[in-house]
C-alpha cells in the first residue's frame, strides 16, 4: 500500500503518484497526466506537459470518494462558487469517442463479429463496454491506493 506515516505526524501522507486529470463538464473531457500529492493545505496536480500546477484547497474540497469497480478518484470542489468536480485516473483513461471505420484506432478487436462486422461500424454502446471492460482491469491492483487518497482528501477536507 501507498500509505506511510511521516515521523512526527500522526496523519497518513500518500505518495506523489501519475495520474490523469478530466475535468467532468459538458464538452470537455480532455484528460491531462501529472503527477498528484497533497501538500499540507491543498491537493495538487503538476501537469507534466507544462510546468503549472492547479492547486485546489483543503476548505474548497467537497468530497472525495473511488469510483467502484474503477482506477477514478472523483474530488468535489468549489472553483469560483460553482461546483465542480474533477475526476483523477489512476490508469491512462480510455478514448470516449469510438474510432471512426478504417482509422488507425479502429482495430479488429474493436469491430462488431460476425460475417458482416468488416462492414459495420463499432456502435456507441459496444464502444461504452469495452471501455468499463477497461477500466474494471485496470482496477483490480488499485483499489487500496484509491481508496487511500480518498480517505486522506476527505480526513484533510474535514478536520
Amino acid at each position: 500500500m501507498v500509505v506511510y506515516r511521516a515521523a512526527g505526524d500522526d496523519g497518513a501522507v500518500v505518495e506523489p503518484v501519475t495520474v490523469w486529470r478530466v475535468q467532468l463538464r459538458k464538452g470537455d473531457v480532455r484528460d491531462r497526466e501529472g503527477t498528484l500529492r497533497i501538500d499540507p493545505d491543498a491537493l495538487v496536480f503538476r501537469d507534466s506537459g507544462s510546468t503549472s500546477e492547479i492547486r485546489v484547497g483543503f476548505h474548497e474540497i467537497r468530497s472525495a470518494r473511488r469510483v467502484r469497480a474503477s482506477p477514478i478518484l472523483i474530488v468535489v470542489h468549489d472553483d469560483d462558487g460553482r461546483r465542480t468536480e474533477t475526476a483523477y485516473y489512476f490508469s491512462r483513461p480510455p478514448p470516449l469517442e469510438a474510432p471512426p471505420p478504417g482509422s488507425a484506432g479502429a482495430t479488429s478487436a474493436s469491430r462488431p463479429l460476425g460475417p458482416f462486422g468488416a462492414m459495420r461500424r463499432t456502435s456507441k454502446r459496444r464502444h461504452q463496454r469495452e471501455n468499463v471492460r477497461y477500466l474494471s482491469t485496470k482496477a483490480a491492483g488499485l483499489k487500496a491506493t484509491i481508496q487511500a487518497w480518498a480517505d486522506e482528501i476527505e480526513g484533510r477536507a474535514r478536520p
